[in-house]
């Protein structure tokens, strides 16, 4: 096993706030707070079919939490269709069972996101975890990706 091809896909959590922000016509921070509560798998999350938000001047909105799934799933499947033309782009024949490593705070920190583009991709997605405060920000994780690779795959 080696890292045979590593690119940046400039889209992710802060994409899907933006999203929510501008379909939903509200604050980035309020939208930040219906992304972080979502969850893929519906676990917890289809329990109501509306979702309340508070707004900048301090009323409350409510939202159909169908219309808030089809913004992100939007732009997570945006996000899969992106990798999959890098991927095929690199001219590097790339068997089904190859891991890939993505990294990032925003997706990889909803709840269900994991196996929903494990799914869209159709392949072996890992988002590498770290469970300590000090670096489990997202800076760390293009670093915590590598070292994850090294150590479970012996390349030392």
């Amino acid at each position: 096993d080696t890292i045979i091809f590593s690119r940046v896909i400039p889209i992710g959590g802060a994409q899907i706030a933006g999203d929510l922000a501008q379909c939903l016509e509200i604050s980035l921070e309020a939208a930040e707070r219906l992304k972080r509560r979502f969850s893929f798998d519906g676990t917890a999350y289809s329990k109501s079919i509306n979702e309340t938000v508070r707004k900048e001047d301090g009323s409350l909105v409510e939202f159909e939490k169908s219309t808030i799934s089809d913004v992100i799933e939007a732009r997570v499947e945006h996000l899969c269709e992106l990798i999959n033309k890098v991927l095929d782009a690199s001219n590097i024949e790339l068997p089904d069972t190859t891991k890939i490593y993505l990294t990032g705070a925003g997706v990889s920190m909803m709840k269900g996101s994991v196996m929903y583009i494990k799914q869209n991709l159709g392949r072996n997605v890992i988002f590498p975890e770290i469970e300590t405060v000090n670096y489990s920000t997202p800076n760390y994780y293009n670093s915590i990706g590598l070292l994850d690779y090294i150590l479970t795959n012996d390349v030392l």
